[in-house]
């Protein structure tokens, strides 16, 4: 079961550093592995027998939309690049859930630098996005503090 898990997030950490690299990614291993953890999220054993049955039904929802997205296709650049965005955000949803940890989830979001008009696309967990926007509130309010004096 541990190998599994462990294949599947080497499967997924694959799928981003292949986005990343726009290098072609063998797509046949995700879907079997994804129907093999269907079979396991059914069943409800193992890690799965305690699963909530919202977050089951969410994961095999998701699950279910990644397969279709997938279907027929046998290498990640027969993707588009939000079709590809997509198959990766959604391999780290479902590696967080059975993880049971959405802030390990990584979230990728396209983002302009400032002063150029070039978008570079730019990934953190969700325990980083919160941490940024905190430190962001953080300097916002003292440099409003120190307006006022």
């Amino acid at each position: 079961m541990n190998r599994f898990i462990i294949a599947f997030l080497t499967a997924a950490l694959a799928i981003g550093v292949a986005q990343a690299e726009q290098r072609p990614l063998e797509i046949g291993n995700i879907v079997s592995q994804q129907q093999q953890l269907r079979t396991e999220l059914m069943a409800r054993s193992g890690r799965y027998k305690n699963m909530p049955e919202a977050k089951r039904n969410e994961l095999l929802s998701r699950q279910q939309r990644l397969l279709v997205l997938l279907d027929g296709k046998q290498t990640s650049a027969e993707l588009s690049d939000d079709e590809r965005k997509d198959a990766v955000d959604t391999l780290d949803w479902i590696a967080a859930a059975i993880k049971n940890t959405d802030d390990d989830r990584m979230v990728c979001k396209r983002e302009r630098t400032i002063g150029s008009q070039r978008v570079t696309q730019k990934c953190r967990s969700q325990a980083q996005m919160r941490a940024d926007n905190e430190r962001a509130r953080e300097e916002i309010d003292k440099r409003s503090i120190d307006a006022r004096r």
